[in-house]
């Protein structure tokens, strides 16, 4: 699971939206959807934290420059958290291939020469309701904030990729204090995947330079519609 959480934090500190590998990992070895979801959000996350080493002297600038978004997309994770808890597995389970069809999708928006000032508030509405499907599902949510802040053609892949470090790294800590004393996580898996993540964060971070816009978008493309496919199978047919 240590590799696994290696591989995770390469492809999420470098592009985002790699959780998709470690929730169906998760499920495969046994653990309910929703232990999953839980486990491996905690186990993952750090990956975000660890790819800003290497460009920290840039996370404060960020932080002061999407304020309004990191405080929209942390209410919404934190809203999120709640509904997992609460709402019964079953229910979790359909909903799983329609989440990261959507988290994929999303990928497929059109970039905009530039943001007029509506669409920055918009921007603002898009995180809070990816901050809700993050506390609810979680894998797919750097994809989804990737899609957003990508819209804008100002930004660099690179500049998107710190971005999505950032606001995906701090706006999980409310979900993450609920998660860990829900009862549900596996914490031998979440250590195993926290140690992997964490390293692999730091050398993801590193590389991002190496994409262009179009190969970055569509890595993650590709991984979040074979997991869709996969999940389908599972949940709907199988």
């Amino acid at each position: 699971m240590a590799f696994v959480g290696l591989l995770v934090g390469i492809f999420n500190g470098a592009a985002g939206g790699a959780s998709v590998f470690s929730f169906p990992v998760l499920v495969a070895i046994g653990l309910s959807p929703v232990s999953a979801a839980i486990t491996s959000a905690i186990g993952v996350s750090p990956a975000n934290i660890f790819a800003l080493v290497s460009k920290r002297h840039e996370v404060k600038p960020l932080i002061r420059e999407h304020a309004k978004i990191l405080i929209a997309c942390s209410l919404g994770a934190l809203i999120g958290a709640i509904a997992l808890i609460a709402i019964p597995e079953e229910n979790f389970k359909k909903l799983v291939p329609v989440l990261l069809l959507i988290a994929s999708c999303s990928l497929l928006l059109k970039v905009a020469p530039a943001l007029t000032a509506l669409e920055r508030r918009i921007e603002i509405s898009l995180m809070l309701a990816i901050g809700i499907y993050c506390g609810y599902f979680g894998p797919g949510q750097g994809v989804m904030v990737i899609a957003v802040l990508a819209r804008d053609a100002g930004r660099s892949v690179a500049s998107v990729n710190i971005s999505k470090n950032v606001i995906v790294g701090i706006s999980n800590i409310p979900s993450i204090c609920i998660f860990a004393f829900s009862g549900l996580v596996d914490w031998a898996m979440a250590a195993a995947l926290l140690l992997g993540s964490s390293a692999g964060g730091y050398f993801g971070g590193r590389v991002v330079n190496r994409f262009s816009r179009n190969s970055y978008k569509w890595i993650i493309f590709s991984v979040g519609i074979t997991s869709t496919v996969w999940f389908i199978y599972k949940y709907w047919i199988a």
